[in-house]
């Protein structure tokens, strides 16, 4: 939902307008990516980038999420 809420703040677009996240990444699988396969794991150095309202979209291990770019 934050992904979404920010490229519609920045593209001032409707949300109707906005492409569906789900038709560029599955949000579930998303958010189980960068779950540790174990207990002393951690992934703090993965990320995933896709584009969505012609913004591009990083969201990090850290789960810090980068959007750049412009519509």
């Amino acid at each position: 939902m934050t992904i979404v809420l920010t490229v519609i703040a920045l593209s001032e677009t409707a949300p109707d307008e906005l492409d569906r996240i789900y038709d560029r990444i599955d949000p579930d699988s998303l958010e189980s990516l960068f779950v540790p396969a174990n207990a002393a794991a951690k992934r703090n150095a993965d990320q995933v980038s896709f584009r969505l309202g012609g913004y591009t979209v990083t969201v990090h291990a850290s789960r810090t999420i980068i959007v750049t770019g412009s519509a």
